[in-house]
């Protein structure tokens, strides 16, 4: 049972988000699974904002389950190690990373197995630096103080305000969903200080030896971001998690390549239950308009074009100084992010020619919106919001483009490619690089 099935989440979820409702927690048998969920009104709860994904009950832990009728969007069917990823995910089958602590006699045996791996030793070094410039960090595993729950809150919808996506804080009751995990003591917030200044946060929860987590977070002083400091906060998360004796550390859901990076494994989630029909119909029509286009190239150019049209959105005034960027409410734009590496996800920038010559070449102005949205991706990804990275995948998908991500054979760092496909013409885009 992980904590999307504790009593604690299910009664807080009630509390928050149905307060009128008549409230139990019952077991479900579905799809040859028992799940844990609140049912409201005779109706079981198998999705929310921050619901991520169900682990079936074990034959010890099923108290009479019943049969009803449910969809679950994410529910963990097997577990591989992660090596054995092959990068697949969509809206029918993701991962949530973990790392097995039982495999682990110190947590100096786990450094010897990620140090294997791109970039840790990296972090390493900025930790240093960063000591050396600022002073010494401090980690707090429940850090009680009146400035983390605010400034989480802030620095995390700027960062999904900057990358175009809708703010999770907007809405009263998610508000209240985190101050109530808080005052009943079922919120783990941890935190990276330095001399007294909050600079990173980690929002989550333990349950049956498992911590997971929702939301990491950071300040977006500019100053800060070259020393990666949401890798710093999790170091030291990991190190104290292995200490106390956890049997996991759950990255939650999205395949994101920060926490492949760090897990050993990873749960394989698919969806169960019968879809409902407003689900089932859209992703029907949907799914049997790409099978219609794709038979149809005119009509498939003309689709894209009217995406992005009706997509397009007025530009934005940029922030005339982001030096003074504070923890007060101003907002580092998406331009000043694209200039400094975070997190090992580097924001990256570039140019994109189109070909000299054939019908099929994008635009100038479909090139740069195409360079924006990766942009906007890549902040995604390094603020940690794997659902608006995928989404931002999807939709440049839908408009005919490819990404492809890998590293740059020389330097190490993180590249993105990206193909402009049609009938006649494929458009390749230099990889983008950082920005001077």
């Amino acid at each position: 049972m992980n904590f999307f099935a504790s009593p604690e989440y299910l009664d807080i979820l009630g509390d928050v988000y149905f307060p009128t409702g008549r409230k139990r927690i019952c077991d479900v048998a579905v799809g040859g699974m028992v799940l844990r969920v609140l049912e409201v009104d005779g109706k079981p709860v198998a999705r929310s904002d921050f619901l991520d994904y169900h682990l079936p009950l074990s034959d010890q832990e099923t108290r009479g389950a019943e049969q009803r009728r449910l969809f679950a969007p994410w529910v963990a069917h097997e577990t591989i190690p992660i090596e054995e990823y092959d990068g697949v995910a969509s809206d029918t089958v993701t991962i949530a990373p973990f790392i097995d602590w039982t495999r682990f006699k110190t947590f100096d045996d786990y450094l010897q197995l990620i140090r294997q791996r791109p970039h840790i030793k990296e972090y390493e070094r900025r930790r240093r630096k960063f000591i050396q410039a600022h002073g010494p960090v401090q980690f707090t595993y429940i850090d009680k103080g009146d400035d983390v729950l605010p400034l989480a809150r802030q620095w995390k919808s700027q960062q999904l305000k900057q990358t175009g996506l809708p703010d999770w804080f907007a809405t009263p009751k998610n508000v209240a969903f985190f101050d109530a995990m808080a005052a009943r003591g079922a919120l783990i917030s941890s935190t990276l200080r330095c001399e007294g200044r909050l600079i990173a946060v980690f929002l989550g929860a333990v349950c049956d030896g498992r911590m997971s987590g929702w939301l990491f977070t950071y300040s977006p002083d500019p100053e800060l971001r070259k020393f990666s400091i949401g890798h710093q906060l999790l170091l030291s998360l990991l190190e104290y998690s292995h200490s106390v004796g956890h049997r996991e550390f759950d990255f939650s859901i999205g395949p994101d390549p920060y926490k492949i990076g760090y897990a050993t494994h990873a749960r394989v989630l698919r969806p169960v239950g019968p879809r409902p029909l407003p689900d089932a119909v859209i992703r029907g029509a949907r799914n049997g308009a790409k099978a219609l286009l794709s038979k149809a190239p005119v009509l498939q150019n003309a689709a894209r074009t009217c995406k992005r049209l009706i997509g397009r959105k007025p530009p934005v005034e940029q922030t005339p100084d982001i030096g003074a960027v504070e923890a007060n409410g101003a907002v580092a734009r998406a331009e000043a992010a694209q200039k400094q590496p975070t997190n090992g996800t580097q924001v990256l920038n570039g140019s994109h020619p189109a070909p000299e010559t054939g019908p099929a070449s994008p635009t100038s102005d479909l090139t740069t919106e195409i360079e924006a949205r990766i942009a906007a991706r890549l902040e995604a990804r390094r603020s940690k919001d794997f659902a608006g990275s995928d989404r931002i995948r999807d939709e440049l998908a839908a408009l005919g483009v490819r990404l492809r991500d890998g590293k740059d054979p020389e330097t190490g760092e993180p590249v993105t490619r990206w193909e402009f496909e049609r009938p006649a013409v494929a458009t390749s885009g230099e990889p983008m690089r950082p920005s001077a």
